[in-house]
């Protein structure tokens, strides 16, 4: 499904492990998302993708998740505006330079093949099995 498109978006205030992203990026497929919990660690911005900055709390969760029902509502009307600027630079920077698209998301998939690939499985592996072996 993935590499039919050229972008992921999932603009995400809760946490999320991210399987979206690592899916898309293995397509070749790059994503924009929010800095919400591990997401960052599956992105590099303007390298493999787009983070738009929310406000976060110690945890690493977009502060609009603790408040209450009025402070709420500015909360939410300032990660708009924060989600909207920055998908609309990412557009804007992509629509620009259009092999920027592929570029992003080559390094989108290397980056994950990486990180989760047959590779990064067997390494894995191999330190498990040392491990019990001890």
């Amino acid at each position: 499904m993935f590499a039919a498109h050229h972008l992921l978006l999932m603009p995400a205030f809760t946490p999320s492990s991210g399987w979206q992203i690592a899916a898309a990026a293995m397509e070749g497929c790059l994503s924009i998302t929010t800095n919400v919990h591990s997401l960052p660690e599956l992105v590099d911005d303007e390298e493999t993708g787009f983070i738009a900055d929310l406000p976060l709390d110690d945890s690493k969760r977009w502060i609009g998740e603790s408040i209450r029902r009025i402070d709420k509502q500015d909360a939410l009307i300032q990660a708009n505006k924060i989600l909207r600027d920055r998908i609309c630079h990412a557009i804007n920077s992509l629509s620009v330079n259009r092999t920027h698209i592929r570029e992003l998301g080559m390094a989108a998939q290397a980056k994950i093949r990486r990180m989760f690939g047959n590779a990064a499985a067997t390494e894995e592996l191999k330190r498990v099995y040392a491990n019990a072996c001890r």
